[in-house]
C-alpha cells in the first residue's frame, strides 16, 4: 500500500514509518523541518505544515491510507496553540479526503480525551476531557468522522496513552529519569504517586501497522499497556 505518514521525523511517526516500511509498504512522510530531510536519504519526505495547501508531491504520490500523528508546538499543550491545530488539522482533512485513492486513515487521538478517567477502556466510553488538549483531539474527532462517512473512507482513531521509548523528548519521563541516573544523580519527581498506563512505542507502531492493513475493526480504540504503573515505581 502506498501510506502518507504525518508527522513522520516525530518521536512516534519515526517508528510507524519503520514499522511500515519493513512490512512492505511505500511510505511518503511529512515534516514541518526542513531541516530534518536529509536526515532520510533514503525516504519520500517533503516539507509541510498543516493548513498549507497538500504539496505536489502529495497528490503524485496517490496515497492509499494515511497515518495522521502531526501535532505541532509539543510540549505546548495551551488554548492557543491547541486551537490553531484542530484548526489547522480540519483544514487539511479537508483537503486530503478530496483524494480518489484515499480509503483508510488511521489518527493518533489521546487519553486525555477521557478527562480524569485513567486506565483503557473499550473506546466507547463516552469521553470528558478536562483539558485543551483532550478538547482540541475530541472536536478533531468528532469532525472526521463525519468528515470520513461523507467521504467513504475508513477510520481509526488511537487514543493513546503514555508512550515511551527511543527518541523521546529528554523532558520526558522516563527519559528524563535514565539521564539523571546515567549521571549519578537522584532523580528528582514531583508526584512520585501519579499512576499511568505506560506503552512501549514500537508497540503503538505495530498497531498503526495493523490498522492500516485492516479493513474492518472499531473505529476507536485505546493504545496501551491496560496496567497503571505509578511513577515511584517506575523510577525504582
Amino acid at each position: 500500500m502506498r501510506v502518507l505518514v504525518t508527522g513522520a521525523t516525530g518521536f512516534v511517526g519515526q517508528h510507524v514509518c519503520q514499522v511500515l516500511s519493513t512490512a512492505g509498504h511505500s511510505i511518503m512522510g511529512t515534516t514541518r523541518e526542513s531541516d530534518k530531510l536529509s536526515r532520510y536519504p533514503g525516504s519520500d519526505m517533503c516539507t509541510y505544515r498543516m493548513g498549507e495547501p497538500l504539496p505536489e508531491a502529495v497528490a503524485e504520490f496517490e496515497p492509499d491510507a494515511l497515518a495522521h500523528l502531526a501535532w505541532e508546538g509539543i510540549p505546548d499543550f495551551g488554548r492557543e496553540r491547541c486551537l490553531k491545530n484542530q484548526s489547522d488539522q480540519e483544514s487539511f482533512f479537508g483537503s486530503i479526503l478530496m483524494m480518489p485513492t484515499l480509503r483508510r486513515v488511521v489518527v493518533a487521538g489521546t487519553c486525555r480525551e477521557y478527562g480524569d478517567l485513567i486506565g483503557r477502556s473499550p473506546g466507547t466510553v463516552e469521553v470528558s476531557p478536562g483539558d485543551e488538549f483532550g478538547r482540541a483531539k475530541d472536536a478533531l474527532h468528532r469532525m472526521l468522522r463525519l468528515a470520513c462517512g461523507e467521504s467513504q473512507v475508513d477510520l481509526t482513531w488511537f487514543r493513546i496513552f503514555y508512550v515511551y521509548g527511543p527518541g523521546q523528548r529528554r523532558e520526558s519521563l522516563i527519559p528524563s529519569l535514565l539521564h539523571q541516573l546515567g549521571s549519578g544523580q537522584v532523580p528528582r519527581i514531583k508526584n512520585p504517586d501519579d499512576a499511568h498506563d505506560f506503552v512501549y512505542v514500537g508497540d503503538v507502531a505495530t498497531a498503526f501497522r495493523l490498522a492500516v492493513e485492516s479493513t474492518g475493526g472499531p473505529e476507536v480504540a485505546d493504545l496501551g499497556s491496560g496496567d497503571l504503573h505509578q511513577v515511584q515505581e517506575v523510577l525504582e
